[in-house]
């Protein structure tokens, strides 16, 4: 090499280290644009839900509704919504979307309302959802069916004929954990 060439090589170097460096920033930009347009679509998604609530009806209706809503917009066959009482979390509603798991839903629902989960770490899904504030996603249920997991877990897979995702989502008002959203 020459000093010419030497000087030549390393002006391209850097200027194609820069080129790469604006690469990065623009894509760094276009994710960033495809994040805000998922919270716009999710934001429009939640505001529908909302429009589509009579707020005539009773709380518990109110409730329902909203959930009946999310469940079916974000791809569930079954929801619920469990608040917080004391130590435990009281299920006040059970949804299902799809006709055919019409008597799982129902099952579901009667043994759900009727067993308080605690909140604890070890109290299983729900319940540790709501002790550590943290949302739990569980993409494929059959993934993990074989591993140790609460007696209130357990009987949960029981009333339901194909368990297959399982998301849980706290609940909080003023940084204060209310219930629990699955």
């Amino acid at each position: 090499f020459t000093d010419q060439g030497l000087t030549f090589t390393t002006d391209f170097l850097a200027s194609f280290s820069k080129a790469i460096a604006i690469k990065k920033e623009q894509n760094k930009v276009l994710e960033h644009a495809a994040e805000a347009e998922r919270v716009v679509k999710r934001n429009k998604k939640m505001y529908a839900i909302i429009q589509e609530t009579d707020t005539r009806q009773p709380k518990e209706k109110i409730v329902e509704s909203i959930l009946y809503q999310l469940t079916r917009t974000y791809g569930f066959t079954l929801g619920g919504i469990a608040f917080k009482k004391d130590n435990t979390l009281e299920t006040t509603a059970v949804v299902g979307v799809d006709e055919e798991y019409a008597d799982d839903v129902e099952q579901y629902r009667q043994w759900r309302m009727s067993t308080p989960v605690d909140i604890a770490p070890k109290a299983g899904v729900i319940g540790a959802c709501a002790y550590y504030g943290n949302h739990i996603f569980i993409p494929d249920i059959s993934d993990i069916a074989h591993l140790p997991m609460t007696a209130n877990d357990q009987e949960a897979l029981e009333h339901v004929t194909k368990p297959r995702t399982f998301l849980t989502i706290p609940i909080k008002c003023h940084d204060q954990i209310i219930g629990v959203l699955y």
